[in-house]
């Protein structure tokens, strides 16, 4: 049997016929769908979590007056040299992130164990990513309904939906998973570099 060219990534993989292929589909299919019924259920017991009303008030900073942790004049050329269309809000001057553990004070950052993912992780950043959801209801009250972090954010970005379809999937470096991930513009060969 020929085997690919080894490239990490897609080592050892064998090449067969149409119907030895079409066989191996089907079985990873019937994986599939348990793994898509699975997260239905995981969907739903998502929306069924109890909710948590937000008694402190955040004001964030946006393009018409007050509403990420840097000014909305630093967020605005980045995100229109980014090309992205939505409405971005800056928490800049607000405890907003640091009371959603995605941002940590420098005494938390010496000590080198972050209050992150719900655990406490050895790392020494000053911030990591996640997303939270919240519902305001008819009154105005606003209530934190949900949030993930870490690799729980990966089906919010379609480019890793995207990427792990292909072939080499997204060719992680399992020591630093997203050490590949550059901006617009800043990838080899292109006007950025």
């Amino acid at each position: 049997m020929p085997k690919i060219k080894t490239i990490r990534g897609i080592e050892n993989r064998k090449v067969v016929s149409q119907k030895e292929w079409l066989a191996a589909r089907k079985k990873l299919l019937v994986k599939e769908k348990k793994f898509s019924k699975l997260r239905d259920e995981m969907n739903l017991q998502r929306r069924k979590l109890p909710w948590v009303k937000v008694e402190k008030e955040y004001v964030f900073d946006g393009p018409t007056g007050k509403v990420k942790l840097a000014p909305l004049t630093e967020i605005e050329p980045f995100k229109n040299g980014m090309g992205w269309q939505f409405k971005w809000l800056s928490s800049f001057k607000t405890d907003f992130n640091f009371d959603f553990n995605v941002s940590f004070t420098p005494e938390q950052v010496r000590s080198g164990v972050l209050p992150y993912n719900y655990g406490k992780i050895r790392m020494k950043i000053e911030e990591r990513e996640g997303a939270s959801a919240f519902y305001r209801d008819k009154n105005g009250d606003i209530y934190h309904t949900y949030s993930t972090y870490a690799r729980g954010i990966d089906l919010m970005n379609t480019t890793y939906n995207f990427l792990d379809l292909t072939a080499k999937g997204r060719d992680e470096n399992p020591e630093a998973s997203q050490d590949w991930v550059r901006y617009h513009g800043h990838y080899k060969g292109t006007a950025g570099d």
